[in-house]
């Protein structure tokens, strides 16, 4: 019998599940991500502290394998768009910076002088705020530190950086690496105008990838850290979404895949990229090399406009969602 790890890097937590070769779950484990977060608009974590709470949840789901010499390869589904620096010798120099740091106010408007941002959002997939993610956070820097930007070997986003300490090796797929906004999905390279802006170029960047593509193989070290046998191989993975859809078979046009969390996230594939563009989707690269692409669509708090609709329309008791799972069962198909 042989084994896959997978894991889940998300916002608030790293999952991680552990399956046999038949599909069957073996363990699972769940460590949440500590921030530093100010009334600045501050959002970070330190970069080893990330790296821990990772290695943490492999040992976890490593320790659990029947054999560990059977465990085949790793593969994560990151929600990135965090933001880190990296020196000449692979350390980090900046902690890494969530996505839902606010910190940026007008640098990235200000550096970015004549951006068309609708036309990049053709490029990228994704609509650029000028507020968040890594493109924001590389004015910011630009503007408050250009140095910075001078001194680091590589520009990074914190998965790819948990690849790196994995393998010694620097890769970015281009599901998960959409979120970097500097990658033109179409072709598959990084934006070059955009870096001659930041005043870099992608010889900083890691290089860009397939979905799926073996980047390389457990090293040493991670092995000691991990407890991974050296050498299992480690698989660049996708966005979150896009990976759920892999996983529960929704991968042709028609099929929609809801994320019902406190946020509803809507993912469908799609043959047309020009059509999702149209309708201002978050556009995945997916399955896009031989079928169709990925469109995306968010409806916001919607537990929290839930349970408004049902408090003034249905019962506002303590037992208000009891009530509502009651009539809902009465209800008729459709």
């Amino acid at each position: 019998m042989t084994y896959l790890l997978g894991l889940d890097i998300g916002t608030s937590s790293v999952k991680g599940i552990l399956v046999d070769s038949m599909g069957e779950q073996v363990a699972s484990v769940k460590v949440d991500f500590v921030y530093h977060t100010d009334k600045d608009g501050t959002v970070e974590i330190d970069a080893e502290t990330f790296i821990s709470t990772c290695f943490s949840a492999i040992q976890t789901l490593v320790k659990n394998c029947p054999s560990k010499e059977n465990i085949e390869a790793l593969c994560a589904s990151s929600a990135s768009g965090n933001l880190l620096l990296i020196d000449e010798e692979g350390n980090a120099m900046t902690p890494i910076y969530n996505w839902r740091d606010s910190r940026v106010k007008n640098e990235a408007v200000e550096i970015l002088k004549g951006f068309d941002a609708e036309s990049y959002y053709y490029k990228t997939g994704w609509k650029f705020d000028f507020k968040t993610f890594p493109l924001a956070m590389l004015c910011y820097i630009k503007k408050h530190n250009p140095e910075l930007l001078k001194k680091c070997g590589k520009i990074c986003m914190s998965t790819e950086y948990l690849y790196y300490r994995l393998t010694s090796k620097w890769g970015i797929g281009t599901s998960a690496g959409t979120p970097f906004y500097l990658i033109e999905q179409t072709k598959s390279e990084y934006v070059e105008d955009v870096l001659k802006i930041l005043g870099t170029d992608k010889e900083k960047l890691p290089t860009v990838m397939k979905t799926g593509t073996v980047l390389g193989g457990i090293t040493k070290c991670a092995s000691e850290k991990t407890l991974l046998p050296i050498g299992v191989k480690v698989v660049l993975g996708t966005f979150d979404h896009p990976s759920a859809a892999r996983g529960v078979g929704v991968l042709k046009e028609g099929d929609l895949l809801l994320s019902c969390g406190t946020s509803w996230v809507g993912f469908f594939p799609i043959e047309n990229r020009e059509t999702a563009l149209k309708y201002n989707m978050l556009v995945d690269p997916f399955l896009s090399d031989n079928g169709p692409w990925g469109a995306m669509f968010s409806l916001t708090s919607i537990s929290d406009r839930i349970k408004l609709y049902i408090s003034r329309y249905i019962s506002d008791n303590d037992d208000m969602f009891s009530v509502f799972s009651k009539l809902s069962e009465q209800s008729s198909y459709g």
